[in-house]
């Protein structure tokens, strides 16, 4: 017995949206395919029915990785700098890296893997530059977009490496500040 279309495209859905949050936590070596399906509710074999690998799989959820992390500032249609600072730099993203930004938690292991991979991350890291340049000066072409951009991907990266909350806090803030800070400036 076959399954509709809209049962196949739910099954898909539901098999990248584990896959997404898998390798947000786990990184894009550290989950199996069995550990997708488990998490997905769906049987292992069904896997094959919608990718023809597992690298077709971390490529289809590292692009639904980083579209979930668009829509977060998607739902405010032009954010202010603060609100896009004070929710990445902050503590509730750092202590959920399944959930939060895919850039932050992969960027070491992307690039390091295949052109169809780092090619879905570079375009990402454009349209995040884009939105902070918007929220900067209202245009595209901001040429403090990157290095804060560089600033908030790294606070948010290390903060996620001190042990001590209190250290991780203060990274957290630090850079909080120097960005608004740089930004006030130009």
């Amino acid at each position: 017995m076959g399954h509709s279309k809209e049962e196949k495209a739910f099954s898909r859905q539901k098999i990248l949206s584990a896959a997404s949050h898998r390798i947000r936590q786990d990184g894009l070596h550290g989950f199996s395919i069995a550990d997708v399906m488990k998490d997905a509710e769906l049987t292992h074999g069904g896997f094959y029915g919608h990718f023809s690998s597992r690298s077709e799989l971390v490529a289809a959820a590292l692009h639904q990785a980083l579209f979930d992390s668009e829509l977060v500032y998607d739902e405010a249609s032009h954010p202010s700098l603060k609100a896009i600072v004070n929710t990445y730099l902050s503590a509730a993203h750092r202590d959920s890296p399944s959930g939060g930004c895919a850039v932050s938690a992969l960027a070491s292991e992307v690039a390091r893997a295949d052109d169809q991979t780092r090619s879905i991350m570079d375009l990402h890291l454009n349209k995040i530059q884009g939105k902070i340049s918007v929220a900067i000066d209202g245009t595209e072409n901001s040429r403090l977009a990157a290095p804060l951009a560089c600033t908030m991907i790294g606070a948010l990266t290390l903060s996620r490496l001190v042990n001590d909350e209190r250290a991780s806090n203060k990274v957290l803030e630090q850079a909080r500040d120097f960005i608004l800070a740089a930004a006030d400036s130009k």
